[in-house]
């Protein structure tokens, strides 16, 4: 009796428990090598061969949940038949889009009609370390600018912030209507696994005009098992809400208490188990400086300063460390403007730093302290640094030339810093010193760019990893389509140690 080989292309000793084929009478595919488990969105390989098939052609590779008809197939990747029957996929991943850890997985590879046997594969949990982009939706009214910021990791989850002037923003392949009218700005948070998979997300108001621009990427901190965030239409209102950190669903609000029929908030902290909201009151043709004490449970609150400090165009950002809010001060404030304000919330007490003996610097949101220093990025005259100094403001150590403006924490030993030189995205590590030191800790290119922002966007780790927010106009990561080249997507983007 003939003895067919059903497996040319094979050498001899090579494991066939994992090959199949299914042939039509004329032509044949076989998956060879295939994973049985991955993460989503990560690059892997699948391989086998395709008797019969030209060289040249593309061999296309499907997936479907076990419990689903192939109706539903979902694209893994495609590869190319070699001359000698062989093909590779160069880049295939399971979309997060479509699966999610623990999917049990039906695989198969396609050339028309004819198909391979199916293989088995399992999703992983995992981290996933392609980015995540946001970027306007294809049929959105009102096309913006997305920024991301604030990244905190909270249990297993990540948890970012945002804001958009679009009407319409698209995160993977579902897109969600922001509340934004005639390009009103609207502010966002976003619950999403380390995969991808986005548990919940929900937008709040976020008032922003050019005589008062009420900065909100200090608008939430997390209450224990519960976020509170600020919800602020209008500079007359402000609604401090405690959201559930699990599903994003109310337990609580309360409205500000207003002076003068006002009450503006634009930076939230927690403080010795109490939440403070640093903002403003509008009385007498002013803008003045006031915050806000509030019981954890929003059920009391009190609002203090006694102190006044006024401007006609408040352009501010507050933010807290341990029992002083900060105030920044870009211009308008009197005779104060660029410095900072501080306002001792144990004391009730406002004093200003004096910070401006070299002019009057655009300083970013989030300064960052060790136990007696204190690193900012400024803009001075269209110079950008990282400043250095005293953390009783005093003593300039050094300023620091960089290309644009940043964020910056203190991680317990060191200072990190995150800016971009106008074609890539910088992490640093700044050793805490009177003189300037550096270590390059990651650059990241992305795939086609046109422009980047660092001055809204945010970094915090863990053992394991960076998980970086910020934005640009074009695309992070190949395979991606921006819904607008000339608007700001924002983006999370996670970086192995």
């Amino acid at each position: 009796m003939a003895v067919i080989n059903m497996y040319p292309n094979l050498v001899s000793g090579t494991n066939l428990k994992n090959y199949h084929h299914y042939s039509d009478g004329t032509k044949n595919i076989v998956i060879g090598v295939i994973p049985s488990s991955e993460v989503v969105d990560t690059n892997f390989t699948i391989s086998g061969t395709s008797l019969f098939v030209s060289s040249g052609k593309n061999i296309n590779i499907y997936a479907k949940k076990t419990s689903e008809a192939w109706s539903a197939k979902v694209s893994l990747g495609s590869a190319t038949v070699q001359a000698d029957g062989s093909w590779e996929t160069t880049e295939a991943q399971i979309p997060s889009a479509s699966f999610s850890a623990d999917d049990e997985l039906d695989v198969r590879a396609e050339y028309g009609t004819t198909y391979s046997s199916e293989e088995s594969m399992t999703v992983e949990s995992g981290t996933v370390t392609t980015a995540l982009q946001i970027t306007n939706a294809s049929d959105a009214t009102t096309k913006g600018d997305t920024y991301c910021f604030a990244p905190k990791i909270i249990g297993e989850n990540i948890i970012f912030s945002g804001d958009t002037t679009s009407s319409k923003i698209k995160i993977g392949s579902t897109s969600y209507s922001t509340g934004s009218t005639a390009g009103s700005r609207r502010s966002f948070i976003i619950s999403i696994t380390k995969t991808h998979t986005i548990n919940w997300i929900r937008f709040f108001d976020s008032y922003y005009q050019a005589s008062i621009r009420q900065e909100c990427q200090n608008f939430w901190v997390q209450n224990g098992d519960n976020i509170a965030v600020l919800d602020v239409p209008f500079y007359t209102s402000t609604t401090v809400k405690n959201i559930k950190i699990s599903d994003g669903t109310d337990v609580s609000s309360v409205a500000l208490t207003q002076e003068s029929s006002s009450a503006c908030g634009f930076g939230i902290g927690l403080y010795n188990n109490k939440l403070y909201v640093a903002g403003l009151i509008y009385s007498s043709s002013k803008f003045r400086i006031r915050y806000w004490e509030l019981a954890t449970d929003l059920s009391s609150q009190t609002k203090n300063l006694t102190t006044t400090i006024q401007t006609a165009y408040p352009f501010l950002t507050a933010w807290m460390h341990e029992n002083i809010i900060y105030f920044k001060a870009t211009y308008g404030l009197n005779s104060d403007s660029g410095n900072l304000l501080t306002i001792d919330v144990d004391s009730d007490t406002l004093a200003v730093k004096n910070i401006t003996s070299d002019g009057q610097p655009n300083y970013t949101n989030f300064p960052a302290f060790s136990s007696s220093r204190f690193l900012q990025f400024k803009t001075l005259s269209s110079t950008t640094s990282l400043v250095m100094r005293s953390d009783d403001f005093a003593t300039e150590h050094y300023a620091q030339s960089k290309n644009n403006l940043g964020f910056c924490y203190y991680d317990g030993v060191d200072f990190k810093i995150f800016y971009n030189d106008g074609s890539k995205f910088i992490l640093e590590k700044i050793s805490d010193s009177d003189t300037y030191s550096k270590t390059d800790i990651a650059t990241i290119t992305p795939d086609s760019v046109t422009a980047l922002e660092t001055a809204k966007s945010g970094v915090t780790e863990d053992d394991d990893n960076y998980y970086i927010c910020g934005a640009l106009k074009g695309n992070m990561e190949s395979g991606f389509t921006s819904g607008d080249n000339t608007k700001y997507d924002g983006f999370i983007k996670i970086v192995e140690k």
